[in-house]
């Protein structure tokens, strides 16, 4: 019974529509009528401005991390279900009729939350991607690959195997759009 506790804790956390409510906290707008109308940080930063976005990220980041930190302990079939769970929440958000974000944040906190070095490895890629390009959906997509490829290649329990790539691709799938638009070459890329 505490399992599906925490899944639907996990769930219900990773569904708040952060974007959606910071950006209409500061702007009065919705953020899915505005830039490229995904409720995500990234179009936050577009749409509301820096503060925003980044008050954004850091709700994003933690509303993954907490539900995983917090249950960690538990076996680790309850922790990589928590984190599928709350990745979805953020991708399909009961609050925005299952329309949400693409889960990169959010995912990010919640393998912070149950293993530091996968998020940080996901970061140093996102990072590394996105100076050499400049945009930010490759970077994610690059990131997430990065993270299926290390669980695989550090022979990780099959349970986290399976786990990760399917959030990966989660991740990856929440970005079709974005790959279209980067074969096309119609991505925006980010100017510092």
């Amino acid at each position: 019974m505490m399992t599906i506790i925490y899944f639907l804790i996990g769930y219900l956390t990773g569904s708040i529509p952060t974007a959606y409510l910071i950006t209409y906290l500061f702007t009065g707008k919705d953020i899915r009528e505005y830039g490229s109308k995904n409720p995500g940080s990234t179009n936050v930063f577009r749409v509301a401005g820096v503060w925003p976005g980044i008050i954004t990220l850091v709700i994003d980041f933690s509303k993954g991390f907490l539900p995983v930190y917090l249950i960690r302990q538990q076996p680790d079939w309850v922790v990589i279900g928590t984190i599928f769970f709350t990745v979805l929440g953020h991708t399909a958000t009961v609050f925005l009729r299952f329309r949400g974000g693409k889960g990169v944040i959010t995912g990010c906190g919640a393998l912070a939350g149950a293993t530091p070095h996968l998020a940080i490895t996901g970061i140093l890629v996102f990072l590394i991607t996105f100076f050499l390009f400049r945009y930010v959906s490759l970077s994610s997509i690059t990131s997430a690959f990065a993270i299926i490829i290390y669980v695989w290649l550090f022979r990780y329990p099959l349970t986290w195997q399976v786990a990760i790539t399917l959030v990966g691709v989660l991740v990856i799938w929440r970005h079709r759009d974005n790959i279209k638009r980067l074969w096309r070459r119609q991505e925006p890329k980010v100017i510092l």
